[in-house]
C-alpha cells in the first residue's frame, strides 16, 4: 500500500476513535450537568470541545507516549533496559522498524473504535482508554503470542491498578 494511502487510512482510524471519544466519553464529562439541566447540551458540548482540545495539546503527549511506546517492547534498547539481557533474534522479525507496524496500529485503533461504537449504541459508558490499551495489548499478543518478554509488564500492572483503584477511590473523594 502506498505510504500516502496508508497515512490516510491510519488518520481515518484515528478520527474514528476520536469520534468515539466524543460519542461515549463526552457523556462522562458533561452528562451529569446536562442531565441536571445545569447547562444546555449545546453549551456543554462546546465547552467540552474546547477543553478536550486544550487537554490534548497541553497534556495528551504523556498518555500518548504510554500507549504508543509503553506497553510493548519494540526495540532492542527497550528490551535491554527492561530485562537487562540481550533481545531475542525474533525482535527484528516482529518489529523491523523498532516500533509497532502500521497494520498493528490500524488493528488496535479499529478494534478499540468498534468496541466503543457498540458500547455507545447500547448506551453503555465505557473507557476509550481501556479499549485502546486492550487493542494495543491484543495486537501484541497477535504478533508475539503470550510471550511476556515483549510486554512492559510493570507499565501494564500500573495501568490495570489505576483502572481498579479509580472507581474505588472516587467513591471516597
Amino acid at each position: 500500500m502506498p505510504e500516502a494511502v496508508l497515512a490516510l487510512v491510519l488518520l481515518a482510524a484515528g478520527f474514528y476513535v476520536g469520534w468515539n471519544i466524543g460519542g461515549n466519553d463526552a457523556a462522562n464529562c458533561i452528562g451529569t450537568m446536562v442531565g441536571a439541566q445545569i447547562l444546555s447540551f449545546r453549551r456543554a458540548a462546546l465547552l467540552m470541545g474546547v477543553f478536550v482540545i486544550l487537554g490534548g495539546v497541553l497534556q495528551g503527549h504523556h498518555v500518548m507516549k504510554t500507549v504508543g511506546k509503553g506497553i510493548l517492547i519494540t526495540s532492542p534498547e527497550q528490551y535491554e533496559e527492561v530485562h537487562h539481557d540481550d533481545p531475542p533474534e525474533s525482535m527484528d522479525h516482529y518489529f523491523p522498524e523498532e516500533r509497532l507496524p502500521d497494520l498493528a496500529v490500524f488493528v488496535a485503533l479499529i478494534s478499540a473504535g468498534i468496541f466503543v461504537t457498540l458500547a455507545t449504541f447500547t448506551r453503555l459508558p465505557v473507557s476509550t482508554s481501556q479499549a485502546i490499551v486492550g487493542g494495543v495489548a491484543g495486537v501484541g499478543i497477535g504478533m508475539v503470542g503470550f510471550d511476556g518478554s515483549y510486554f512492559k509488564m510493570g507499565v501494564l500492572v500500573k495501568i490495570l491498578t489505576c483502572w481498579v483503584a479509580s472507581p474505588i477511590l472516587c467513591l471516597f473523594l
